[in-house]
């Protein structure tokens, strides 16, 4: 169909040009003027078929080779990811293990510090959990942000103000693992954790498979992270990679302000 509509147009282009314009600036056309539009129109038909043709195919290997160059940039990093997760399980197995032997050294002693070494642990079994293709349920997502808080919360106690709400079902929906935590470190890097009247916002809902995150806090104006801004890059790259199309990462500054606000069709 596109075909045929690119050659009409081609058609009408060249009627236009030749008899209207040319007669009128002109005084003639490029057709005696008793040719019939039927006849101007088998005449040029295949004219003009031609360099369309040759667009078209054309563009479909240009397409073609930029699909192949997508797919294999995928398969690479699928295969750097599988390769990075073979990595970790080499040594973490042994601190997650050593983690829960402190606790139970810990627990006699101090409660706080074993609440704190048990939170450790329990982001240490995340991690380790990590499927090869780097989907879990998204409420051991959810989780691990509970546990990340929960470590920020014991270590800096009354000075730390985190308003973390989740609203929905969580538990028969996957999620790539980790995909949530740079915008609750980069809050946390950047903001303003110690100020009650504007503490940090996490909210996440989860509507059918559609799952939003938004994240608010008080810009710090002090020293910056040399890291800063990485966390955000990252994320965006394994969004591209993961959930092509199915995602919206918006970002809003006004000064004093900073937020993000995610979007993520899950995967069924």
């Amino acid at each position: 169909m596109g075909l045929i509509i690119a050659d009409g147009l081609f058609i009408g282009c060249r009627y236009l040009i030749e008899e209207v314009i040319y007669l009128w600036l002109l005084g003639y056309g490029n057709y005696d003027p008793s040719v019939k539009l039927r006849y101007y129109i088998s005449d040029n038909w295949w004219r003009a078929l031609q360099p369309i043709l040759f667009s078209f195919i054309a563009w479909a290997l240009l397409d073609t080779y930029r699909k192949e160059q997508e797919a294999e940039q995928l398969k690479q990093e699928k295969i750097r990811a599988e390769l990075l997760f073979l990595k970790t399980q080499i040594n973490p197995h042994f601190l997650y293990n050593t983690l829960n032997y402190l606790y139970s050294l810990a627990y006699p002693v101090s409660e706080k510090l074993a609440d704190a070494i048990i939170k450790l642990s329990q982001l240490m079994r995340y991690m380790l959990n990590n499927s090869v293709d780097g989907m879990l349920n998204l409420q051991l997502e959810i989780d691990y942000l509970e546990n990340y808080i929960g470590i920020y919360r014991l270590r800096f106690e009354e000075s730390f103000f985190v308003n973390f709400k989740t609203t929905g079902d969580f538990n028969k929906k996957k999620i790539a693992s980790l995909i949530l935590i740079p915008l609750v470190e980069n809050a946390f890097k950047h903001g303003v954790t110690n100020d009650a009247t504007i503490p940090v916002k996490i909210h996440i809902n989860t509507t059918g498979q559609q799952l939003t995150m938004v994240v608010s806090n008080k810009i710090s104006h002090g020293q910056k992270d040399d890291s800063s801004g990485v966390g955000l890059v990252n994320i965006k790259r394994r969004l591209e990679l993961i959930y092509p199309g199915s995602y919206e990462l918006l970002v809003s500054n006004n000064g004093a302000t900073y937020k993000t606000t995610l979007n993520i069709i899950l995967h069924k």
